[in-house]
């Protein structure tokens, strides 16, 4: 509940909402909530296709930075499911670990293309309720969004 009330900037009408949101996804959308074995098969291909790391140090401001980027940039092996429920465990874990619930995400756009634009579009039943998890159901802040390029994508 701490975690909750820090994150809404200790507004406690909006750590209603968010709180009521965090427990209506569980509820509402378990495909992002169930399968959350780490070393199961989907989770181990999400593992090699995309990299998803909140960084060990924080920014000088104190927020966690995380990196997303395409380890294979071919789009048959993106996963939207399996990259949300990997996003929500670990902002799950964040949120029961550490103090810092700012964020800076780190995105490569690098292999990116039209085709995996199209599998993440909002358009998509899948994408809004990924959205709805991760944004609406956390109390934790995006204090910015980098595009970044680290280097050629590893399997082309």
């Amino acid at each position: 509940m701490e975690r909750f009330l820090y994150g809404c900037k200790m507004n406690v009408e909006r750590t209603k909402r968010v709180l009521d949101t965090y427990y209506m996804v569980r509820a509402t959308v378990p495909e992002f909530f169930k399968d959350r074995d780490p070393l199961s098969r989907d989770m181990q291909l999400s593992f090699q296709h995309i990299h998803y790391v909140p960084l060990p140090v924080l920014t000088p401001l104190g927020y966690r930075p995380t990196l997303l980027r395409l380890a294979d940039c071919d789009v048959n092996n993106f996963d939207t499911r399996s990259l949300t429920t990997r996003i929500v465990m670990s902002l799950d874990a964040r949120l029961l670990e550490e103090r810092c619930l700012n964020n800076v995400m780190l995105v490569d756009l690098e292999g990116y293309t039209m085709g995996h634009f199209v599998k993440m579009s909002p358009t998509l039943t899948i994408c809004r309720k990924a959205l709805l998890c991760i944004q609406d159901a956390f109390p934790l802040r995006l204090a910015q969004v980098r595009s970044v390029c680290l280097s050629v994508c590893l399997m082309q």
